[in-house]
């Protein structure tokens, strides 16, 4: 799956909403006022995901495509 089959999964989401609070440039998408994903708008080339912090490196051992967020 690539970034934009991502952000079309986001937009999906019941009760999904679409915002741009660090500036244009940046997609967030949140549920009930919480930030679940954000990506960059124009290439979403990676997609960052909240994740519960167990299950994140679960994941990252599973497949190496998952990495850690950078902040």
């Amino acid at each position: 799956m690539d970034g934009r089959a991502v952000l079309a999964w986001c937009r999906r989401q019941p009760g999904a909403t679409e915002e741009t609070p660090f500036g244009p440039e940046t997609l967030v998408f949140k549920v009930g006022g919480h930030m679940f994903a954000a990506a960059a708008r124009l290439n979403p080339g990676s997609v960052t995901l909240k994740a519960d912090p167990d299950l994140a490196e679960f994941l990252r051992e599973q497949y190496p495509g998952i990495t850690p967020g950078t902040t």
